[in-house]
């Protein structure tokens, strides 16, 4: 198994897809920096504070479910269409290149949103005061999945910015695992690599505009309140459980191995 996952991981991080993961990021970061430059102008803005605010303002999400994709969510196509799955397959059982590619996708997705985001906020921490600026009171709002209609916050609790920040990165890294996954689980049905690559961004956008408009579940924000920490943490959770399984119905459509051979 470790040599199965050694071969996959070193094939996810010497990508080349990384440089457009990079220069992606860097759209995103630019287009929020030039929302908030005129905030900052106005007022000192704290380092937390201007690396959040770039974040939502640069459209992060949207950038975010692509970059998790780019690197490794489509690998299973390329070692289908050039039969370097035969090759594996003679060498390792079917369960271990599997379990290598599922690790070595959500490690990559990982890793291409929340790098990117640890170096902007390495920048801001660099460029602006150290000051936390506002940081949400958090809750679980288990209330609001019990009766949606009641307004119910639950008890909140304020995290310090050492916390406020390592939650951002732990939920950063959650949401391009997660999405890449979404990425390599479409691949299972689907053949095109760019309908691959397209449909985390559809799933988060359609979250991401169909969620608020909701009635019933308006109160979990939209797909972005999976990025960073909003108000209501018990949204991102449910979120991460969806892609889970969306990821695990798309396995079971897959097929079997013989399927996978005779492509």
């Amino acid at each position: 198994m470790a040599g199965v996952f050694r071969t996959e991981l070193i094939r996810a991080f010497t990508n080349k897809r990384f440089i457009l993961v990079f220069a992606l990021a860097g759209i995103s970061f630019m287009y929020g920096w030039s929302e908030v430059i005129q905030i900052q102008q106005e007022s000192t803005v704290g380092a937390i504070a201007l690396w959040k605010n770039i974040l939502w303002r640069g459209s992060y999400g949207f950038f975010g479910v692509v970059m998790a994709g780019l690197p490794y969510a489509g690998s299973l196509l390329t070692d289908r269409r050039h039969h370097f799955i035969d090759q594996v397959l003679m060498r390792s059982p079917f369960h271990q290149y599997l379990s290598a590619k599922i690790m070595a996708v959500s490690c990559s997705g990982a890793a291409a949103v929340c790098a990117p985001a640890l170096v902007l906020l390495i920048v801001c921490c660099l460029v602006s005061p150290a000051g936390q600026g506002y940081i949400p009171d958090l809750s679980f709002g288990i209330m609001g999945l019990i009766n949606p209609n009641v307004i119910n916050p639950g008890a909140t609790f304020v995290l310090p910015p050492a916390g406020f920040i390592t939650l951002s990165l732990l939920m950063l890294l959650c949401f391009g695992g997660l999405y890449a996954l979404l990425g390599l689980g479409s691949s299972f049905v689907i053949r095109s690599p760019y309908i691959v690559l397209g449909i985390p961004f559809i799933v988060y956008s359609l979250g991401y505009y169909i969620i608020p408009t909701s009635v019933r579940l308006a109160w979990l924000g939209s797909t972005e309140a999976a990025l960073l920490p909003t108000t209501i943490l018990i949204s991102p959770i449910l979120q991460y459980l969806g892609l889970i399984i969306l990821f695990v119905i798309s396995r079971l459509l897959w097929g079997h191995k013989k399927q996978l051979l005779s492509d």
